[in-house]
């Protein structure tokens, strides 16, 4: 168990640190499948601990609390899924790139390690700031390990991974709709709130409440 802890944070520290042979290096330890499931396991459950603070703002009973941190995880593991899927049908109709489908997903989910900081979303003030720059660093571990694993050009490579961001968003547009119209009726239902609550409003707003009742318990 210490060897997999040890070389769980050997993979996420490469990953931080945009290693381009990532991938090879992590298939040459022993459990590779486990470490890159850890690897994405762990950003979903930093994710769920930010989102968390809009839950616990609300005062939903503890059943919903935990149905809610499931049904966020079941997405961000859809996301996940649909990145990769999407990545590898824009590598294969642009550049004839036919990488198997688990292939691309272990590249997505090693590349999902900067989202295990995910957790800082609490800090007052700067929590949406950094969770944007999280999303982004993300973004750029995905393109740095498409481009080091595949005989691409940066272009192709951004291409590739912008381009799978785009077919997402092209069907959560269109197709999509359905299945986004039950998540947010399902969110709703579970948690009283809305799927987009604003989660440093919320952290704010607890923040504040603290502030004032400590001066008066002086």
């Amino acid at each position: 168990m210490t060897e997999f802890i040890v070389h769980l944070w050997d993979v996420i520290s490469h990953a931080l640190r945009f290693q381009p042979d990532l991938l090879v290096y992590v298939q040459a330890l022993p459990h590779a499948n486990w470490l890159t499931f850890a690897v994405a396991a762990l950003a979903g459950v930093s994710q769920l601990l930010g989102q968390s603070a809009v839950l616990l703002a609300n005062r939903v009973s503890p059943g919903r609390f935990v149905l809610s941190l499931a049904l966020n995880g079941l997405i961000f593991a859809l996301d996940l899924a649909l990145w990769s899927v999407s990545l590898w049908l824009v590598a294969g109709w642009f550049y004839g790139i036919h990488a198997p489908l688990s292939l691309i997903l272990r590249l997505v989910c090693l590349g999902s390690a900067p989202l295990t900081l995910g957790f800082l979303v609490l800090m007052p003030y700067l929590g949406p700031a950094l969770g944007w720059g999280l999303r982004l660093w993300s973004f750029l571990v995905i393109l740095t390990l498409v481009r080091g694993y595949y005989p691409l050009t940066l272009y192709q490579a951004l291409t590739c991974t912008a381009g799978g961001w785009l077919l997402i968003e092209i069907l959560n547009r269109s197709l999509g709709q359905p299945l986004l119209w039950f998540r947010d009726w399902l969110w709703r239902t579970v948690t009283n709130s809305r799927y987009d609550e604003d989660v440093q409003r919320k952290v704010d707003e607890v923040t504040a409440q603290l502030s004032q009742q400590l001066p008066s318990r002086n």
